[in-house]
């Protein structure tokens, strides 16, 4: 059967559709003479094309839906597809059929048939999925929620709170709680939150956590139940550390720093503690986090050293300087002479904010390849280095010879723009026009 591209729009386009398509090709003399007998001819017509695309679902499953049942894929879903929306009635039907049907192969039957329906669900047909949901297992039930909500049933997140409230399986309860982190009210979340079964280790518990972490029109303020500082699991974790980002909380500060600190925890969940560390040591004015840096810094064992340091440093706490000027500063003292290595330590110190020591240990550089062959080896981003280190110091003549150096366009040059280094040097005629202005 070959694909209409009408049924490829909504369903409420769909009929429009119909209506405007049927009203052209119906005689206009026919409905100005009949009145009221043209426009139920009309109706007629259309609930004929709706019977002809029933029956065209029909036999999609009749031929195609087999082949699908034996191996899910999304090449044996296609033909099925293409008799959407009409094909929910029938995948509804075979699940109904399959009610009664408890062996494992009668629940992975119904869980493909979940996802075809998911597949080519509306929201009507999201809200026929949900009536189901009292008569399918736990497995099946979840799928079913997770399809209805996905679907645009408003009924959804109604229901999955209902199923948190009473007494339900952990995994129906799960289900809810996915559902309600997706597609409930963003601002309701302090109702259901302490009735979401943290206790269960969830892979997608931890996804739904980011995505409610991702949502629009977040409230600014989120009271967590005491249970959220009591997650261990790392997957919870990284949704909890989501959340936090985008919500900070003044009561967070034991949880992340241990999440931080945390040699034995995945690098990425780490590094995402570090960022809320960041983004709330400075709003709440945290001190242990800092004195617990303070101290990894001063072993100089952990992986991400150098990740705490720049967190340390971007805090106003000198340790993070200090440690991350250690090695360049250690490795210049032993070979003073090397201007690879006053580049090195120049470029350090740039990045953190030093602009005048930089731009002292970068001319010395320059002074000493001047002239010689090193000195055509100087990349264009080292000048750069140089160029941010001369106009965070004020020396924009420099400034703007390294700049030249660089030989960047302005197209190149424009992400640098907001620099702070670079804010009164804009001024200067010659950088402007470097820059593009």
């Amino acid at each position: 059967m070959s694909f209409n591209p009408l049924f490829s729009l909504p369903p409420r386009s769909r009929l429009l559709a119909l209506i405007a398509a049927a009203w052209l090709l119906w005689p206009q003399q026919a409905v100005s003479a009949q009145g009221s007998s043209g426009f139920e001819a009309l109706q007629a017509q259309l609930a004929e094309i709706a019977a002809s695309r029933r029956i065209a679902a029909r036999n999609a499953w009749e031929q195609h839906g087999l082949a699908y049942l034996n191996k899910p894929s999304k090449q044996s879903l296609a033909p099925l597809l293409a008799a959407a929306p009409e094909i929910q009635e029938v995948l509804l039907d075979e699940i109904r059929l399959r009610l009664a049907d408890h062996s494992a192969s009668g629940i992975r039957t119904r869980t493909d048939l979940i996802a075809a329906m998911a597949a080519s669900i509306s929201p009507s047909g999201a809200d026929l999925l949900l009536g189901l949901i009292p008569s399918l297992g736990d497995l099946n039930a979840r799928a079913a929620l997770v399809a209805s909500a996905s679907g645009g049933s408003t009924a959804a997140p109604v229901f999955a709170f209902g199923l948190l409230t009473t007494g339900n399986s952990p995994l129906r309860r799960l289900a809810a709680s996915e559902v309600l982190l997706e597609f409930g009210p963003v601002h309701d979340a302090e109702k259901w939150l302490p009735l979401i079964p943290l206790g269960i280790a969830d892979t997608n518990l931890g996804l739904a956590l980011s995505s409610y972490a991702s949502r629009p029109l977040l409230p600014a303020k989120l009271t967590l139940p005491d249970t959220f500082w009591s997650i261990t699991n790392p997957e919870l974790l990284h949704g909890l550390m989501e959340l936090l980002k985008a919500i900070p909380n003044r009561h967070a500060e034991e949880l992340v720093s241990a999440v931080a600190m945390d040699s034995a925890a995945p690098q990425e969940l780490r590094l995402l503690a570090l960022q809320v560390c960041e983004s709330s040591a400075s709003q709440f004015h945290w001190r242990r986090i800092l004195r617990s840096f303070t101290q990894v810094l001063r072993k100089r064992e952990d992986s991400l050293c150098e990740d705490i340091a720049w967190v340390t440093h971007r805090l106003g706490d000198k340790a993070g300087a200090k440690y991350l000027l250690r090695v360049p500063e250690t490795k210049l003292k032993a070979n003073p002479k090397s201007w690879r290595l006053q580049i090195e330590l120049a470029t350090v110190l740039v990045e953190l904010g030093n602009f005048s020591r930089a731009y002292k240990e970068f001319h010395k550089a320059v002074d000493t390849v001047e002239g010689t062959r090193s000195y055509q080896s100087i990349r264009r981003n080292t000048w750069l280095v140089g160029a941010r280190a001369a106009c965070g110091s004020r020396h924009y003549t420099d400034g703007e010879d390294w700049l030249s150096n660089a030989q960047m366009s302005s197209r190149e040059l424009a992400e640098y723009i907001d620099y702070p280094e670079f804010e009164d040097a804009l001024r200067k005629p010659g950088i402007r026009k470097k820059f593009g202005l």
